[in-house]
């Protein structure tokens, strides 16, 4: 690797690091979010697995999860 591509990755690195840590948090509005969602879902329901999934279920933690998990009820 040469010496410039070391100093324009180490600028490229300094650059994105300063805009994560600078940077205001962007806004996504409750339409784009539920599309993400939408399609999240839809992506895990194509998954050529034997899953059952629900847009009900929501788990507080991990621990919750793993518990279904083990049972086989996830």
């Amino acid at each position: 690797m040469t010496l410039t591509k070391v100093n324009t990755t180490a600028s490229l690195v300094e650059t994105l690091a300063n805009l994560y840590l600078k940077g205001k948090p962007a806004e996504i509005s409750d339409e784009t979010i539920t599309q993400l969602c939408d399609w999240l879902m839809g992506e895990f329901h194509q998954l050529p697995l034997n899953l059952q999934f629900s847009d009900y279920m929501r788990y507080n933690n991990a621990q919750e999860m793993f518990a279904d998990i083990e049972l086989q009820q996830l």
